[in-house]
């Protein structure tokens, strides 16, 4: 699969509170004045919003969010729903124990229970993350037990990881109804007849999973549609697992499609994910922009459980801004010299890094909402935000010295992966070992693509080898980002850069910049890859003439 190249060294190539409307009150005249205007008995109600109960008025219950909010520009928490309620069922947390339905996972050997509850103590984050908010974590596990179709892919899915982990299970014999084991022979390893047992087993589920999966489709309604679009997030896990990048592409249109089809029936959470999926592609894909339209995205009232949940949802928002500029309108002027970049295209830019420092002033500065967060949370807060704006300071300029401003921002980019990483392994049930808590595998963003950008972007050799260093010693997989693919290919960028350069490294320090040409500076890198067969062609971009001249296109195959 290839694209055209990128300016942000790419593989591949909030909304405003609604005013509230003004208030008419008539007052009778008369001596039936105070009768006029007696308040109507407030009379509570078992299911209605949070935010009416405060307010002391009879909600009216509609969902997912009621009129009373919605007409007077408040935040509504959301309207709870009947048990009896057909087909209307989200999987939200539990008003009562009976708002569960009967559990669907009975029928299951103990080693499909086994592998279940690997995925529900420590797999499960490869999905949610280590700061994914508690109401994500509890839908999938939920939901999990309640549906056979993602039951399925669940299994599969945890049979895959701990098969290209190399792990046991315990009481994971040698056949699916737990036995005790089969003979091997002296030319394959335990370890290696386990993994072949476990994918074969691992394929096997996931094809029950597809077709129980087209079942579910048939339905159409709101229950149904959010546990297929559930099911569709973990078969695009799988293929991102056996390094099928394509066929989890196809997967991830066919979900955009349901989400946008019915965006404000979706469950937020699910909205959520696939719109991050959806922004992972656009920047893995060097042609591709995101599918979801922020706006119509934006039109929907979230309700956030928390402040980070409210700061990561706003600054998606401008990440898909970004790089819906970028590759609809920015690669043209930064790569095919159509001339001055016009006014209207500047002010575009200029909105969207006015935006980006309103995001810092508002969640990531001392005495903001920043002091509402932990940590972890503004750790990835920080890095996501760096490198959105890094990258638009670039987009538009046809010289690579431009990114020589932001080498402390490079700095700090490293920092942050490595405090992340760091926390990552506090937070993740046995995050470092390959098998358990996704330290093989991530399915959103964190970064992969920070420290690739810094490896191909940042002219201070420290810097860039760590980032370099971090991609080798980080994680496996980030969605179809590949750790030691990516740190391959920033260990070509610079030692081409640097080819011929004298400099003594160890006198350098971190964050100081060396002199790089721009005729050395490689402006992109475009990659055709072969992720199952472990090897790819990768073109570097060159300008040897300086701006304005021909490009030079180096090709080069690596395996690794």
């Amino acid at each position: 699969m290839s694209s055209k190249p990128a300016t942000d060294g790419s593989r591949r190539g909030s909304r405003g509170k609604p005013k509230s409307p003004k208030q008419q009150v008539t007052v009778a005249a008369g001596p039936n004045a105070a009768a006029a205007v007696t308040k109507k008995r407030y009379s509570k109600t078992k299911l209605g919003c949070k935010t009416c109960k405060v307010r002391k008025i009879r909600c009216d219950e509609t969902s997912p969010v009621c009129n009373n909010c919605t007409k007077s520009g408040r935040r509504c928490d959301g309207v709870a729903e009947p048990v009896n309620k057909d087909g209307g069922l989200t999987f939200t947390a539990p008003l009562t124990l009976t708002h569960f339905r009967p559990t669907q996972t009975g029928w299951l050997t103990p080693q499909e229970i086994a592998h279940l509850d690997l995925f529900r103590h420590e797999l499960v984050y490869s999905i949610v993350g280590h700061v994914g908010t508690p109401s994500w974590k509890r839908l999938i596990l939920q939901a999990v037990h309640e549906e056979v179709a993602l039951c399925h892919a669940v299994v599969a899915f945890t049979a895959l990881s701990t098969s290209a982990a190399g792990s046991l299970l315990p009481g994971d014999g040698g056949s699916d109804s737990g036995g005790q084991g089969v003979a091997v022979s002296g030319a394959q390893s335990p370890l290696s007849h386990h993994a072949s047992r476990e994918n074969e087993f691992a394929l096997r589920h996931y094809g029950k999973a597809l077709e129980a999966m087209r079942h579910v489709f048939r339905h159409n309604d709101k229950r149904s549609i959010n546990t297929a679009l559930l099911c569709t997030l973990l078969c695009i896990c799988f293929e991102l697992r056996i390094k099928e990048p394509a066929t989890a592409l196809t997967h991830l249109e066919h979900g955009l499609q349901v989400v946008s089809s019915n965006l404000h029936t979706v469950d937020e959470a699910i909205t959520t994910a696939f719109a991050r999926l959806d922004l992972q592609a656009a920047i893995f894909l060097g042609i591709r922009p995101p599918a979801l339209d922020p706006s119509r995205v934006a039109s929907r009232i979230f309700v956030f459980d928390s402040v980070y949940q409210e700061a990561d949802h706003a600054l998606a928002g401008l990440t898909n801004r970004v790089w819906t500029f970028i590759r609809t309108v920015a690669a043209d002027y930064r790569y095919e010299e159509l001339g001055p970049v016009p006014d209207a295209v500047a002010a575009q830019a200029q909105s969207i890094r006015k935006s980006l420092d309103g995001f810092h002033a508002q969640y990531l500065t001392p005495g903001s909402k920043l002091d509402k967060m932990l940590p972890e949370q503004t750790s990835l807060l920080r890095i996501k935000h760096l490198t959105s704006v890094v990258i638009m300071s670039g987009c538009l300029s046809p010289e690579e010295t431009v990114y020589d401003a932001h080498a402390a921002d490079f700095v700090a980019m490293v920092d942050l992966a490595a405090d992340i990483r760091a926390r990552q392994q506090q937070l993740i049930p046995n995050y470092a070992a390959g098998s358990g808590g996704g330290g093989g595998f991530q399915l959103d963003m964190a970064v992969i693509h920070p420290l690739y950008l810094t490896a191909t972007k940042c002219r201070c050799p420290v810097t860039r080898r760590r980032a370099v260093h971090a991609l080798y010693t980080g994680p496996e997989f980030e969605g179809a980002w590949e750790g030691v693919v990516n740190a391959r290919i920033g260990e070509r960028v610079m030692q081409m850069e640097e080819e011929g350069l004298v400099f003594d490294l160890h006198r350098l320090q971190d964050g100081e910049l060396l002199d790089v040409p721009e005729h050395m500076r490689v402006h992109s890198v475009d990659i055709c890859t072969e992720p199952a067969q472990g090897r790819a062609t990768v073109y570097f971009s060159r300008r040897p003439n300086g701006p304005g001249s021909e490009w030079d296109d180096l090709q080069e195959e690596m395996v690794w």
